[in-house]
């Protein structure tokens, strides 16, 4: 099954949603960073909920994520843009050895941020605690409290133990209150998409074209007579793709100073250089730091 995200509207509750598979993105991920369990399992979720905020984005826009917790779990960084295009990582990538505790794992506290992009200007960041201890939910809590807008989310995440295909499915759901809701409402939906049923059919393969009705049915359930209306539409292909590039980290190297290039030049060795969201290695001949080195003092001259 392909990886898909759906977006749309729950009438006549006024609230957006946006479902989606992520099991391709997170599978790519943890193989690409080749991560532990316990880091696996952390990083699969984040990126489902990086997946399910991206509808929030217009054209050309993307988000920027970072969690940052006092525990053993140090970080959490993920790039969105608006069709679902997806990079991040999780430092440390190896977490099994050392969390004792899920105490011990988030620490005392942290920190979500989120910057929303284009490709010439920040448009709007901004920061709050992530006091909830868990990367979806602190999520959402940022929604709700930075942007005033009354988020949830939930991102079911299901393990093979074939190393080379780590994940058998990665399912979630997003609902934001739309100016018009009734927020007592909100709350009971909120309540419902927590429930015990949501969870579990999120966490099976949707088999049926009408998966989604039966999840909402079940979201629904504590709302007497509960009648809804939901079409949803295509919101972009979830895909692990990095933005990074050989011409992007000649400009990072770029920026060390004169003589630590001329000493690798000399020194006549390969620079190797790590994408941080992707783990792809790019090596850097001397010749190619020499040109490095040309042009910025061609620039300057």
């Amino acid at each position: 099954m392909n990886d898909f995200l759906y977006r749309g509207v729950l009438q006549p509750y006024q609230v957006r949603v946006s479902y989606g598979v992520t099991t391709g993105v997170v599978r790519d991920a943890v193989l690409a960073h080749a991560t532990d369990p316990v880091a696996s399992h952390l990083l699969a979720r984040a990126l489902t909920a990086g997946v399910l905020a991206s509808p929030l984005l217009g054209e050309d826009e993307w988000f920027t994520m970072r969690w940052n917790y006092e525990g053993d779990l140090q970080s959490i960084v993920l790039d969105v843009d608006e069709h679902a295009r997806i990079r991040g990582f999780i430092a440390p990538k190896l977490l099994m050895e050392h969390v004792e505790s899920e105490e011990s794992l988030y620490g005392g506290g942290g920190k979500v941020s989120v910057t929303k992009s284009t490709s010439v200007k920040v448009l709007n960041s901004g920061t709050t605690e992530a006091a909830l201890l868990d990367v979806v939910e602190d999520l959402a809590h940022f929604f709700s409290y930075s942007d005033q807008i009354e988020t949830a989310m939930v991102a079911m995440v299901g393990f093979n133990p074939d190393p080379n295909d780590p994940v058998s499915l990665c399912q979630g759901l997003m609902i934001q209150a739309l100016p018009d809701c009734d927020l007592e409402l909100f709350d009971a939906l909120r309540c419902g998409l927590n429930s015990a049923e949501v969870r579990r059919l999120l966490s099976v393969p949707p088999e049926v074209d009408n998966h989604f009705e039966h999840v909402f049915k079940a979201m629904l359930q504590s709302i007497p007579e509960a009648v809804f209306d939901l079409r949803l539409s295509v919101a972009g292909e979830p895909q692990f793709r990095c933005r990074c590039s050989l011409e992007r980290i000649c400009d990072v190297v770029a920026v060390l100073p004169d003589a630590e290039l001329e000493e690798m030049i000399e020194s006549d060795k390969f620079l190797s250089v790590d994408c941080r969201f992707c783990s792809r290695q790019y090596r850097l001949t001397p010749d190619q730091l020499r040109t490095i080195l040309q042009t910025k003092r061609s620039i300057s001259a």
